[in-house]
């Protein structure tokens, strides 16, 4: 026999091995750490898509405009996205996108006042969710 070899009928003081179980990934919290990391990809996505127009249209911000409202829509899944840069007391639509490929509702300019809901975004510099805008829309025009 080897020096150093164990006799075949020798007992082992090592604990037996325990195989390590991952998770399936099925509960929940597996499903919303995957959809917040879906989210972030496609916010770093949306970033170097823009990043890109941006080096690509050093002196004309039109094309980064028109970049920025695109990926906000698809980022948001809204059926239209605007851009609107403050103009003294206005805010003038600069940029859109639509999926459907025109905007569904006219395109004015807002006064820059909490009355509405894009003039009260950009005074109080804070996000306005409003369940449903269709009502308030059609009492506008």
């Amino acid at each position: 026999m080897d020096r150093g070899a164990k006799p075949a009928n020798a007992k082992s003081d090592a604990k037996p091995r325990v195989a390590r179980q991952s998770p399936k990934g099925t509960g929940p919290d597996q499903r919303e750490l995957e959809q917040r990391l879906a989210d972030a990809l496609e916010q770093q996505a949306a970033t170097s898509e823009i990043l890109h127009v941006i080096s690509a249209s050093p002196t004309d911000v039109q094309p980064v405009l028109d970049a920025v409202a695109k990926r906000a829509a698809l980022l948001c899944k809204a059926p239209f996205a605007r851009v609107y840069l403050v103009d003294g007391d206005m805010l003038h639509s600069t940029a859109h996108f639509s999926a459907a490929g025109e905007s569904a509702v006219p395109v004015t300019d807002v006064p820059l006042k909490r009355t509405s809901i894009t003039g009260r975004a950009v005074v109080d510099r804070a996000t306005v969710h409003h369940a449903d805008v269709v009502p308030l829309l059609a009492s506008e025009f």
